[in-house]
């Protein structure tokens, strides 16, 4: 993700793409689908809390 930065406060930058360039890499949702987001939980951060 060469575009989004990892600085707080900096603005993102965006390209313009063709969707014939990019259509196979999105997911395609209808009327009526039903989304579940998974949420993978970073067990890497809980490393610097003291319990």
């Amino acid at each position: 993700m060469p575009l989004i930065y990892a600085e707080y406060g900096r603005n993102h930058e965006f390209e313009v793409r063709k969707w014939g360039e990019i259509k196979t890499g999105c997911t395609h949702f209808y009327d009526n689908d039903v989304v579940l987001a998974k949420i993978t939980p970073a067990y890497f951060l809980l490393t610097h809390i003291s319990i």
